[in-house]
């Protein structure tokens, strides 16, 4: 009796919980957990970059070989449009750029302007290039042939639909689309169709104060395109919006030498275009991939000649554009720019593709016609 007594004092009776302890309780929890819903937005979208930049990584690496194996790498297989016809491209000596492209060639077959890099191009650096089909030596690839060849059908398509089943049911697994004959039968595995490549090819320059090359030596840039635009068909008269474009770079504009790249002002003074339309090419984002290319000076082979520098950066950051002078700031990620190699009474430019993600750089060695 005196035990239990002297529990009862020295522990006492709990109290109970307060409505108002209740309350604070929930409040914290509910604090708690909307900072956890916040994130979501933001970690889905990490989780969707990642998965992309897996993907790019893969489709560069794969079509760095796909190069190889389709024997890209043979000048005779190249085409160009001279105005009337298909012809084969001129043994490459070093002067000259090159963009196979053949989706885009096969949208704008009869475009004159197609045949340069960017489109309608004043620049003579880069012609853009189709290849032969195979069957003769100037029959060109078509469209459903290109596609075939240059999208990436690695983003598989799925469904959690099934025969029959109108109501979505996420404990069904998730069933492969196909694409299908007339007969519906299974052809192949539909893909999304987000990603495509093209790849661009630059002389192999060496580090010479004159300005030497290797001519049967070139850069091979597979460019890995995510979500371009569908419908490549171009037009010169402004109805469509363009999909590549080109920014000068005056001289001076090179803030830090061009070491890695560095910060560069980029301008774009059109006098044909409108005022939106000029914002809308100067709105540059961190995470685009752009060719920056000029003219180089001196000699290659023991004459004077102009040989393209061509060279693809990352854009690490960009400021807004300012309006007012048809200027954007950005700063690129790459190898130096020597600005003392480049013609200074040729403006350096800035090449802007739409829809550029990863970019992937091998030097090869042409092969020889046979």
């Amino acid at each position: 009796m005196a035990q239990s007594r002297f529990a009862r004092e020295r522990f006492g009776t709990r109290p109970g919980v307060s409505i108002l302890e209740v309350l604070f309780a929930i409040m914290i929890t509910s604090i708690g957990l909307m900072g956890a819903i916040a994130i979501f937005p933001a970690a889905m979208m990490q989780a969707r970059r990642g998965a992309q930049a897996d993907a790019t990584a893969v489709a560069g690496i794969t079509n760095v070989h796909a190069f190889d194996a389709q024997g890209m790498r043979q000048p005779a297989k190249w085409l160009y449009y001279n105005g009337s016809a298909f012809a084969q491209v001129a043994d490459p000596d070093g002067t000259m750029a090159y963009c196979i492209d053949p989706r885009f060639v096969a949208a704008n077959l009869n475009d004159s302007k197609a045949h340069k890099f960017p489109y309608d191009s004043s620049s003579s650096l880069m012609g853009r290039v189709t290849l032969s089909n195979g069957i003769g030596t100037t029959n060109y690839m078509g469209k459903l042939l290109a596609d075939l060849n240059f999208q990436i059908d690695d983003d598989i398509s799925y469904d959690r639909f099934r025969d029959g089943v109108v109501v979505r049911d996420n404990t069904l697994q998730a069933a492969s689309i196909f694409v299908r004959d007339g007969s519906s039968n299974a052809l192949k595995r539909q893909s999304e169709g987000h990603m495509s490549w093209m790849a661009t090819l630059a002389p192999k320059l060496e580090r010479m104060p004159t300005g030497g090359v290797l001519e049967d030596r070139y850069v091979l840039s597979i460019v890995v395109f995510y979500d371009r635009p569908g419908d490549l068909t171009a037009d010169s008269t402004g109805d469509r919006l363009a999909t590549e474009w080109a920014l000068k770079i005056n001289s001076g504009d090179f803030h830090d030498a061009g070491i890695n790249g560095g910060s560069v002002t980029l301008t774009e003074n059109s006098t044909s275009l409108t005022a939106d339309e000029r914002a809308r090419r100067l709105n540059i984002h961190a995470g685009q991939w752009v060719m920056l290319r000029a003219k180089t000076r001196g000699t290659a082979s023991g004459t004077n000649r102009d040989m393209p520098l061509c060279r693809w950066y990352r854009v690490m950051d960009a400021d807004e554009p300012d309006t007012s002078a048809n200027t954007v700031e950005v700063t690129l990620a790459g190898s130096d720019w020597e600005t003392s190699q480049t013609d200074p009474a040729n403006e350096a430019e800035v090449i802007v593709c739409q829809g550029v993600v990863a970019v992937y750089e091998k030097t090869i060695k042409l092969e020889p016609k046979e």
